[in-house]
Parts: C-alpha cells; sequence; structure tokens
C-alpha cells in the first residue's frame, strides 16, 4: 500500500465523501452511535473534534462491514487489530483529518446542525 499512497488517499477520500449524508445523521442517533459520541464528548475538548472522531468511527464501522465482518463479531477483534487493517485506518484517520473541513461541507445546513447539537 505504501506504493500508491495517492490512489489510495484519492479512494479514501472518496469513500469517506460518500457517507457524508444522512445515514452518519442517523448512525449518530443509534444505541451504538450514541455511547461512542458519549466517549467523544469525554476525551475531546471541543465539538469540531468530536464530530471528526465519530466521523472516523463511523466510517471505520462501514469498513470493517464492507470487510464482511459486524461490530458483534467476535472474529472482528482479529479484523481490527490486524496490520492490513490498521494500515487501512491510519489511511483513513489521516484522510479525515486531513480533509475535516471538506467532508463537513458535503453535509446540508440542517445535517451540520443536528451532528454539531449531538456533539455539543
Amino acid at each position: 500500500m505504501n506504493n500508491i499512497p495517492n490512489d489510495l488517499n484519492i479512494d479514501c477520500l472518496t469513500y469517506c465523501i460518500r457517507g457524508m449524508n444522512d445515514r452518519l445523521i442517523n448512525f449518530a442517533k443509534t444505541e451504538s452511535g450514541k455511547r461512542y459520541m458519549n466517549m467523544c464528548k469525554r476525551i475531546s475538548p471541543t465539538v469540531h473534534e468530536r464530530i471528526c472522531e465519530f466521523v472516523l468511527f463511523y466510517n471505520s464501522v462501514f469498513m470493517t462491514e464492507a470487510l464482511g465482518y459486524t461490530t458483534n463479531n467476535k472474529d472482528a477483534f482479529d479484523i481490527l487489530t490486524s496490520p492490513l487493517f490498521m494500515e487501512l485506518h491510519d489511511e483513513l484517520s489521516k484522510t479525515i483529518h486531513q480533509n475535516f473541513e471538506l467532508l463537513f461541507s458535503k453535509l446540508t445546513r440542517q445535517q451540520r446542525r443536528k451532528l454539531q447539537a449531538l456533539a455539543a
């Protein structure tokens, strides 16, 4: 993967952009989403940082599911700690943190307000 960082970054950014919609807001309202958002509130001092971390969590969950695992699957831990997943997650994290303003701009004004309210 290190041989093609630009291609991976473009693919990763496209993946993240496609996730910036009502599904993100709906996920934030699920039990799992609420638990993670509450954790973000405890460790991240600003709403901006909380939302950024939540977007990373949201995309990580769907990336895991795209690999054929659910977050409740006992094998998910093995996948989540595998070198390949860690490399993918690292790229995902970099992409989200470097492009957060672009990603956030893909939400409608109403979606941004809802997410900010959930993270406040």
